[in-house]
């Protein structure tokens, strides 16, 4: 049974609309031998709803392209245009390079029947591959199931208690300089590399470092420009000596853009992060929406939950916030500002409502 009321409406309006289809059915004989339609992304996002490869955690499982391309007898380079459209469409999130994919609404839609699903979920997360994804995909599953049910919250603490080490998950983007020293002496050895070559190739990686330096900052400043619509008496460009740049510069290598923005408005559609709680205090603070992936979790999941009533909200957000620590900040008042003082020193200034 689900432990609360709002989790049970919830469940039984999404069984109503529930149709059962067997896995086994991409790899059924007589199905097989029917006319296969043209590569196109409908039928790919029924296969990712559907094939044999997915487990018991809703939407998140293990599957490369080359895979999808054989079981649906598409050519990998039509397959790979279909994820992308997938992708660029915001339906899934996928790590080609370590064969994860991860369906982020799946869990709505096919939520844990008990708490003992959940506690079982540990046989399949076991055998995902361990990459920034998996990471991403442990927190946003926490922060559902927070605001779930107090049982499946605890469920999901006693069967997958910590989120994936991100030692050595995260790849980094650029080598670092023992990587360049060693890649270099490998060249010396394997034939002599000409100053001129040597220039060319350095001129180039500056380049491109350049070039994404200059693309992470406009991420960021699309992020601040969001985050002004609400707030538009903050400076019109976000400087990069200030923490939200660096917060927003961190979860960028989590989430994209749009996950962000989304976030933002999760929290400004929260009556609870508006001020309608016991302490009459607003949480609508960048750091706070961006210090952790966690805290970016559930705020797009606040945004995707619209129908979620106001009690059902709050007692989520309570749950949430207890267990992030948001006792950690006292607020601070000012004539038409509000702002929040951490306990490390550090401030965050918001306008006046």
């Amino acid at each position: 049974m689900l432990g609360s009321a709002a989790g049970r409406n919830i469940y039984e309006a999404i069984v109503a609309r529930y149709r059962k289809i067997d896995t086994r059915i991409w790899g059924d004989a007589r199905f097989r031998q029917l006319s296969k339609p043209k590569p196109n992304a409908q039928t790919l996002w029924f296969y990712l709803l559907t094939n044999r490869h997915t487990t018991s955690i809703p939407g998140l499982y293990g599957i490369n392209i080359p895979t999808i391309a054989h079981e649906l007898g598409w050519e990998i380079g039509s397959a790979n245009e279909c994820v992308r459209e997938i992708i660029d469409a915001g339906l899934v999130r996928f790590d080609t390079e370590a064969g994860l994919i991860w369906i982020k609404n799946a869990i709505k839609y096919s939520p844990p029947e008990s708490p003992n699903v959940v506690r079982s979920w540990r046989v399949s997360w076991d055998e995902l591959p361990e990459c920034p994804l998996k990471i991403n995909a442990w927190h946003m599953l926490k922060a559902f199931l927070e605001g779930f049910s107090k049982a499946f919250a605890e469920a999901f603490a006693e069967g997958l208690p910590e989120a994936p080490s991100e030692y050595g998950a995260v790849r980094l983007k650029y080598p670092s300089a023992n990587q360049e020293q060693e890649q270099e002496q490998e060249q010396e050895q394997d034939k002599d590399i000409c100053v001129s070559e040597k220039k060319t190739t350095q001129a180039l990686t500056e380049t491109s470092r350049a070039k994404a330096r200059r693309s992470v900052s406009s991420e960021i400043q699309t992020v601040w420009t969001a985050y002004r619509e609400y707030h538009p008496r903050l400076p019109g460009t976000l400087k990069s000596n200030r923490k939200e740049y660096r917060l927003v510069k961190a979860r960028l290598e989590d989430f994209s853009t749009a996950d962000l923005i989304q976030a933002i408005h999760g929290y400004h559609a929260s009556p609870f992060h508006n001020g309608d709680n016991d302490k009459g205090r607003k949480y609508l603070n960048l750091q706070l929406i961006c210090r952790d992936i966690e805290h970016v979790a559930r705020g797009i999941e606040m945004a995707e939950q619209p129908e979620r009533t106001k009690s059902d909200n709050r007692k989520g957000v309570e749950i949430f916030l207890n267990n992030i620590g948001a006792e950690n900040h006292e607020r601070c008042s000012d004539p038409g500002t509000e702002f929040w003082l951490a306990n490390d020193g550090t401030t965050g200034l918001l306008p006046g409502e």
